[in-house]
């Protein structure tokens, strides 16, 4: 697990487990931001990850592989993370609009 502190943000490997991610959250007083993460097959799982992340106290999170390597619209993808990780709107409804475009 890696740390990459600046002044206004701390950038933090999710660990997996809200109450290792809540440990490194609270130790710092400036907001965290989740990177990477290992391989997920379907973009829905990306998805979750992301709203698993955002729940257990990430300010933000960056996506990479997991959300490159799939056949899906992006504009579509984005504006899921954006109403998921931005908006806060429910899982579901975010799931919703990647619904027939995510490959299994």
């Amino acid at each position: 697990m890696w740390h990459r502190v600046r002044r206004d943000v701390i950038t933090v490997t999710y660990p997996g487990d809200c109450k290792t991610f809540d440990e490194i959250v609270d130790s710092w007083s400036v907001p965290a931001v989740a990177a990477g993460g290992c391989h997920i097959n379907t973009f829905e799982q990306a998805l979750i990850r992301a709203d698993d992340i955002i729940t257990c106290g990430a300010s933000d999170l960056t996506v990479g592989r997991n959300f490159r390597a799939r056949d899906q619209n992006t504009i579509t993808a984005v504006n899921a993370y954006k109403l998921l990780v931005h908006d806060r709107v429910a899982l579901r409804k975010a799931s919703e609009m990647v619904t027939g475009i995510s490959r299994d």
